[in-house]
């Protein structure tokens, strides 16, 4: 409202200026940046709620995103120099980790270690098709690029897992022994891919609460695998470092593939998503232990993922 003389407030004429125009949000051209959904076109909001909707966007630079994968390529490439240099060293690390870490219960550790199983982040990730459809979409999409980076050098570098080498009775070994090779470590190299989405595609405000949270927890996974005995530290060093590009290669396809912004794109990743927790919830999860926090992931996932469909019918809006 315009400020008004004396004269025009005794007379009681006293009138409203028109109110500013909202500047419009512009889609950032960087496929690191938040998805905003106030400027996509009125018959691409049709499903969700986004509470964030609205918020200035404060996308994760470009230059850092490529310092943070230079840095993780580095890594990588250390833990596969590493593996074949400094066998030795590797395995008196495991020894005194696996050890130090016996002070939590293990089946706290086969538990923790179910989230960094494909299908235990996945099912983490469902419920976010109502409110942030792209992180479920980047999580998604990242998936081919963890399975050929964990198995394909897998098979090349035939590592043992610590008891197929060592002595049982220097270390501490729980559950079943998977089957594959050790290096790198699957589960770290999925626990540092949902750190990487999770850190990656909030905006700023949102990202300071989400990505020490996320972060907490592909360490917790990654240090699991030690603690449970079937992984070497250069496993989950490599894995995390191959997760995070990995995590970084979903969140930039999700950006280009912006499927996850219409109707059938949210009810296709449901589909998926309530599929694949309820396979979570059929599948062993190596430690008896850990069963039943595996159903409640797997039923947290089948809800996150049914709970996308009344809001596809009910045609929300941004």
């Amino acid at each position: 409202m315009r400020a008004a003389s004396w004269q025009e407030f005794g007379a009681g004429i006293i009138t409203e200026a028109p109110p500013a125009p909202r500047p419009a949000l512009t889609r950032s051209n960087s496929p690191f940046a938040p998805d905003s959904r106030t400027n996509a076109a009125p018959d691409r909001l049709e499903c969700g709620v986004f509470p964030f909707s609205g918020t200035v966007i404060k996308p994760l630079s470009d230059r850092l995103a490529t310092l943070l994968a230079i840095a993780a390529l580095l890594a990588a490439m250390l833990a596969f120099a590493l593996q074949v240099v400094y066998q030795d060293a590797n395995r008196a690390a495991f020894i005194t980790f696996n050890a130090f870490l016996q002070g939590l219960p293990a089946g706290l550790w086969a538990s923790v270690s179910v989230l960094g199983s494909s299908l235990g982040a996945l099912a983490l990730f469902a419920p976010t098709l109502r409110v942030r459809p792209r992180w479920a979409a980047a999580m998604l999409l990242s998936m081919p690029f963890v399975w050929l980076y964990s198995q394909g050098f897998k098979w090349m570098m035939d590592a043992p897992r610590p008891p197929q080498v060592l002595d049982q009775s220097v270390f501490h070994f729980t559950g079943t022994l998977p089957p594959d090779p050790a290096f790198p470590s699957g589960h770290a190299t999925t626990g540092f891919c949902l750190a990487a989405v999770v850190t990656l595609l909030p905006s700023r405000n949102y990202r300071a609460l989400f990505a020490p949270v996320a972060l907490a927890l592909a360490v917790a996974v990654a240090l699991s695998r030690i603690a449970l005995g079937v992984h070497w530290p250069l496993d989950v060093v490599a894995g995390a470092a191959g997760g995070w590009i990995c995590g970084m290669l979903g969140v930039a396809a999700s950006g280009h593939w912006r499927f996850w912004e219409g109707r059938q794109g949210i009810r296709l990743m449901a589909a998926t998503l309530g599929a694949l927790s309820l396979l979570l919830a059929l599948q062993n999860p190596g430690h008896p232990s850990a069963r039943l926090f595996q159903w409640l992931l797997a039923l947290w996932g089948i809800t996150g993922a049914a709970m996308a469909w009344p809001a596809c019918r009910a045609g929300h809006h941004a």
